[in-house]
């Protein structure tokens, strides 16, 4: 589960009733909220705050819970149903506030420390999400802290530390295909690609839809050189979702690897099409085009990618077509571009310097 993860409410898998009202009053009348306070009518306020959450009605879960809180200012269940409401309307401060609020009133309370770290490692505060989550994991060692732990170690490059918790997650959960995924992850970019694959595998032997899953395997045999396999596998992350940009962007860099440009060029602008705000896919169409000499196509994508990206990399490969193209009837044994470019020029490309120079 990501920030803002469902509230902790079983009653709606258990009942047939489609009425909000109906489902939080034999949720109360259960006892089956999460942190409620034993008083019916409470009980039920709070499970139909869950629900509007759970179901996207932000606005009026949020009402219920400023509701609550001004009957009771210490209802740490109308803290976090506010918070995740937050959370999921990407409001993370406001969540922050209202997880510390849930914490500040009772620390043993494992949920607020993970919805908190989880909303933290959010906005970029790893190292205290970290410490977030190895609290809640101390109240409460579910597979939910390890994993949400382990994705903060992934996004930090620790990848040890990362499998190490998704391998924990996995010990309390071993049928969850999203943590298969990140165990392949983490496997890989420690250069272990067999036991990437087998956790890839296995990902996707939970979950068959799983396109992400189906995509990295295809990666990691692009990574070990068999580019019949992993075109084949990235043919099934593609046949699960035709939409999959990234899908077409991965599959035309194998292409692109193997000197297939044109096939790579088809790839690349059939992910632009699908997401013209994929700068990826529009700069290696641009690219293929380059290679293929077809220049004066490419210059026009170039000019395209950087009319919606101004500052875009691309100016200075636009800036080569647009001088290859002008010398192109020259002698090219005479021609040397090491002497002919502006050595500024040169350094700026190399070193990724912003375009807007006064020079350039």
């Amino acid at each position: 589960a990501g920030v803002g993860s469902a509230l902790s409410l079983s009653a709606s898998n258990r009942i047939d009733h489609k009425d909000p009202t109906q489902v939080a009053a034999l949720a109360a009348a259960q006892n089956l909220i999460s942190h409620g306070v034993g008083n019916a009518s409470t009980d039920e306020q709070i499970a139909l705050g869950y629900l509007q959450v759970n179901t996207g009605n932000y606005k009026e879960g949020t009402a219920m819970f400023n509701s609550l809180l001004e009957q009771h200012p210490k209802l740490i269940a109308a803290y976090l149903g506010r918070g995740t409401a937050h959370a999921l309307q990407g409001n993370l401060a406001a969540a922050t506030k209202d997880f510390s609020a849930a914490i500040d009133i009772d620390p043993s309370v494992a949920d607020a420390w993970k919805r908190r770290g989880q909303t933290r490692a959010a906005l970029g505060f790893d190292a205290e999400a970290i410490k977030d989550l190895t609290q809640a994991a101390s109240l409460s060692p579910d597979h939910e802290c390890f994993h949400q732990r382990g994705i903060v170690f992934h996004k930090i490059h620790d990848y040890r530390k990362g499998l190490a918790d998704f391998r924990k997650a996995l010990d309390l959960q071993a049928n969850n295909h999203i943590t298969w995924n990140f165990v392949g992850l983490c496997e890989n970019a420690l250069g272990r690609t067999r036991e990437a694959v087998i956790a890839y595998e296995r990902a996707t032997k939970l979950e068959p839809a799983f396109k992400e899953a189906w995509a990295n395997l295809a990666q990691a045999y692009r990574d070990v050189g068999d580019r019949e396999k992993a075109e084949g596998l990235f043919g099934k992350a593609l046949g699960v979702d035709g939409m999959y940009v990234h899908g077409y962007h991965l599959r035309g860099l194998l292409y692109y690897g193997c000197g297939e440009l044109r096939l790579a060029l088809s790839d690349f602008k059939t992910g632009a099409q699908v997401d013209t705000s994929d700068r990826n896919c529009q700069l290696m169409q641009c690219v293929c085009l380059h290679s293929l000499g077809a220049l004066s196509s490419a210059v026009a994508e170039y000019k395209a990618l950087l009319k919606a990206e101004p500052s875009h990399q691309c100016y200075y490969q636009r800036e080569l077509a647009l001088w290859l193209q002008r010398h192109l009837d020259a002698d090219m044994n005479a021609l040397n571009p090491d002497v002919a470019l502006d050595p500024y020029f040169k350094e700026a490309y190399c070193k990724r310097h912003p375009t807007t120079h006064p020079r350039l």
